[in-house]
């Protein structure tokens, strides 16, 4: 079990190097394309990794911020539609946190916004896409550590860049039931619709 999941942190972590290289070498393709800078980026760049690694580790220092940003957007936009949803239906014109059941409206819209993202969005899919066999073929990687990192791996990570916005959201709601349903609804739904299409098919 142990080396499974070793397995699967190790080729999340090359995946996203080998995404990262060929983003790089696309950018600096094109950059090299105009006219008044092309010139002045040497051949030699796309051999150069120090400097991929370096964009790909700036990528990555700047991505976790972000994610957890878009996890407190996302639950909040929720949260703001379920207010509004509310006033119309009540017919209030005030915008405010303190309308019964706007907690729990909010919540529920959300777990129903992540299944059908993970239904329909491609969360999982029993056909690997071409860029993730060109990655499977370069690094001589297994399919079974593919399926496993995409069904458990992934909705893992998603659950924990929600923990801070899960945390915040009880506060303001003084309902901790929130956390552990809200930190398990990614990888459940995850799961469930992974089954469900490979039922399916």
């Amino acid at each position: 079990m142990k080396k499974q999941i070793k397995d699967m942190l190790t080729y999340t972590w090359y995946q996203q190097q080998f995404r990262a290289y060929k983003s790089a070498n696309s950018l600096l393709y094109y950059l090299r394309k105009i006219p008044l800078v092309g010139h002045k980026i040497p051949v030699n760049i796309f051999k150069r990794y120090g400097f991929k690694s370096f964009l790909f580790y700036f990528n990555i220092i700047l991505s976790i911020p972000t994610r957890f940003f878009a996890k407190f957007f996302w639950l909040a936009l929720h949260v703001g539609i379920a207010i509004l949803f509310l006033n119309l239906f009540r017919g209030e014109p005030q915008f405010t946190l303190e309308q019964e059941g706007r907690w729990t409206m909010g919540f529920v819209s959300w777990c129903y916004c992540i299944g059908i993202a993970n239904r329909f969005l491609g969360s999982f899919d029993p056909f690997i896409s071409q860029p993730d066999r060109e990655f499977m073929t370069h690094f001589g990687l297994s399919r079974t550590t593919y399926f496993y990192s995409r069904i458990f791996l992934e909705p893992v990570l998603t659950s924990i860049y929600y923990l801070p916005a899960l945390v915040t959201f009880c506060l303001l709601s003084g309902q901790w039931i929130f956390l552990p349903l809200g930190f398990l609804t990614p990888m459940a739904l995850s799961f469930s619709g992974s089954l469900s299409t490979v039922v399916g098919r």
